[in-house]
Parts: C-alpha cells; structure tokens; sequence
C-alpha cells in the first residue's frame, strides 16, 4: 500500500535498496520479488516448493540483511509459514509494523456482525464471531489465529503500530519484548 511505497522512497532516498517480496498474483503457490524502483520484473516469481534454494540464492546475492512485513491479508497461510522458514534458516532480523487488527481478529477491524466494535470479548465470544460472520479464518479457531502471529511477533525486533489507540488496543496480544 501507500505505506510500503513511502517506506521504500524514503530507504531509496537514503541509498537503501527495498525489493518486496509477496505471493504471485496469477499463483499463490508461488512468490514474486518486485524493486520499487524497477517496475514490471514477472520473471521473479518462486515457488514456495521448489525454487527456495533459488529464491535464497537470489536475495543473498541481492546482499538482503534485514525483513519488515506488513500485510498478510488475502495471502495464503503458506506464505506465512514460508516467511517463517526463511527467517529460521538465514537468521535474518525482522520488523513487522500492523496496519490493523488482522493478527488478532479475522474480520480485520474488531467489528462484529452487528457492524460495531466489538469491544474485545472473551475469546468464546470471538469463536462464535468468526463461525456465524464471514471472516478470513477458514475455520481456524481464533486461539490457533492468533497463536500463529504471536510467535512471529516474539522473534520480531520491533512491531510498529500507527498510533496509540491502536497500540493499547493490541497491547494484550503482542509480546511485551516487541512493541
């Protein structure tokens, strides 16, 4: 989004070169590296099975250091697992800055059906949000939900937040060595 972008001039300007890494559009078995200054690149695009070791050699040679996430919305739940990997075997440092509630409330906004704040109820209550109002959950329980984005966050080095209404209300779910 607009974010990323400003984020990646902002590095450019500073002689930091960013190259994003998300899952391919046309195939979400596989992920695609874009340079924010080098638009149209369709040939950079991995699959998550088979061309690991030449995604890896691709970013090593790229002499990438440094990991911040940003969005996991509408991505597949092999992407996470595979940012997860990548992180495991380069030891590479990571931030991750939220832009909503998504880690913790698979409806996104912490809003339930009747289209209001939800006020952040007991977990039961989340359960039988997410099973009678469409969410990106899947199934999942929201314990599992969050559980899978509470242990990246502990390995994170920083987790940004917009402001601090949002930092209060995500304070509870986000490791207390993160934020």
């Amino acid at each position: 989004g607009r974010h990323v972008q400003e984020l990646c001039d902002a590095l450019y300007q500073e002689d930091i070169a960013t190259i994003i890494m998300e899952p391919d559009i046309h195939n979400h078995a596989c992920v695609r590296l874009t340079h924010h200054h080098v638009p149209h690149t369709p040939n950079l695009s991995f699959s998550m099975t088979y061309d690991k070791a030449a995604l890896m050699d691709v970013l090593k040679s790229l002499a990438v250091s440094q990991l911040h996430m940003h969005h996991w919305v509408n991505y597949p739940a092999s992407f996470l697992d595979f940012i997860r990997n990548i992180v495991s075997e380069t030891g590479w440092h990571y931030d991750i800055t939220l832009h909503d509630y998504y880690t913790v409330c698979p409806r996104i906004n912490l809003v339930d059906k009747s289209g209001y704040y939800c006020g952040q109820p007991e977990i039961s209550v989340c359960e039988r949000c997410v099973e009678t109002t469409p969410s990106h959950a899947s199934g999942m329980p929201v314990w599992q939900w969050r559980g899978q984005f509470t242990s990246l966050m502990e390995q994170a080095r920083h987790v940004f937040v917009p402001d601090d209404d949002m930092r209060t209300r995500l304070t509870p779910y986000i490791p207390k060595n993160a934020i």
